[in-house]
């Protein structure tokens, strides 16, 4: 809309430019036109004058001719009085008015270009009206959307907030998310801010360099976890979040996730992969572990079997997998 303003704008800029030698050249038309309204005038009235005197020398001219006896009045007297008296410059000024009607470059035409674009004028002014209105009809369901949405958001935010702060405190750290608001709605964000040491401000986290790859992933953490709560779902994939992590604060995210798991209705589901896990953690009845193993010392799966490993003693390192016996 804004775009179609500007465009509309320019077009009506460049009609008045073009329409301005139009009007001054109608201007001149028209005091030309005046011009010889003028002289006429000063015409009829010299005839007028003339014709007094003919009353005054021969007083049965007004009976003779009744109906040219013509009075002065008013503009017209005005202009007679500022006629010249002597007959030459008369005649001079008469041929000045034509000398200007005939090099004057007025005519219909320019008359006709000026009221044509008169009329594109009007009608662009009447576009960018129609813009100006939609603009504002648009800003005005924009704010009314936003009123109803932003305290919504708000309201999650401060939720997410509580979460983070609880959780943040088993690291002895402060921690808090809000919602950063901004004229253009894609500017919106929630930030994460944090305090570390206690000698710190609360700062936005990764702004400036001031926090290390472990900070970082413990923050992401603890925020990740804040939010399950406003965002159910049947399971979530964790993978490798403690790398960078030291071993106290890679313990403390597995609690927080443990803490998160039993406080939750929903019953989510967490897989956390992971090469390496610290020992002497705790584990809720909840809690499954999965090992993977891999690499060339693997035996094939059919060794696990209980039969298989009854017929060997109990000694797998000596067994021959199907494949071997089949090969044999």
């Amino acid at each position: 809309a804004v775009l179609g303003m500007r465009q509309a704008f320019i077009r009506t800029r460049a009609l008045k430019d073009s329409t301005e030698a139009a009007l001054a050249a109608r201007n001149l038309a028209i005091r030309d036109e005046d011009a010889i309204k003028a002289a006429q005038s000063r015409a009829q009235n010299l005839m007028n004058k003339a014709v007094e005197v003919a009353f005054d020398s021969a007083p049965h001219f007004a009976d003779a001719n009744p109906s040219s006896s013509v009075g002065l009045q008013g503009e017209f007297l005005q202009r007679w009085d500022d006629l010249p008296e002597d007959d030459d410059a008369l005649a001079d000024e008469l041929e000045e008015v034509k000398k200007k009607i005939g090099t004057s470059s007025a005519d219909m035409g320019s008359i006709t270009v000026f009221n044509e674009n008169a009329t594109k004028i009007s009608a662009l002014e009447k576009s960018v009206s129609e813009f100006e209105n939609n603009a504002q009809n648009q800003a005005d369901d924009l704010a009314s959307r936003r009123a109803a949405w932003e305290p919504k958001v708000n309201e999650m935010a401060i939720h997410v907030s509580k979460k983070f702060g609880e959780y943040f405190t088993a690291f002895n750290c402060s921690g808090e998310v809000g919602l950063k608001t901004c004229s253009n709605i894609k500017d919106y964000a929630l930030e994460i801010r944090v305090k570390w040491r206690s000698s710190e401000e609360l700062h936005v986290l990764a702004v400036g360099g001031r926090d290390s790859g472990g900070e970082r992933s413990v923050a992401t953490m603890v925020y990740l976890i804040a939010l399950q709560d406003i965002n159910p779902c049947p399971f979530r994939v964790v993978d490798e979040i403690n790398q960078a992590m030291d071993p106290t604060n890679e313990k403390r995210i597995f609690e927080c996730i443990t803490r998160a798991v039993a406080s939750q209705a929903s019953k989510t589901q967490y897989f956390l992969i992971t090469p390496k896990l610290l020992p002497d953690l705790h584990y809720s009845t909840q809690t499954s572990m999965h090992f993977i193993y891999n690499g060339p010392y693997m035996q094939p799966a059919g060794m696990f079997a209980l039969d298989v490993s009854a017929k060997s003693g109990g000694d797998r390192s000596h067994a021959i997998s199907p494949d071997e016996s089949d090969e044999a």
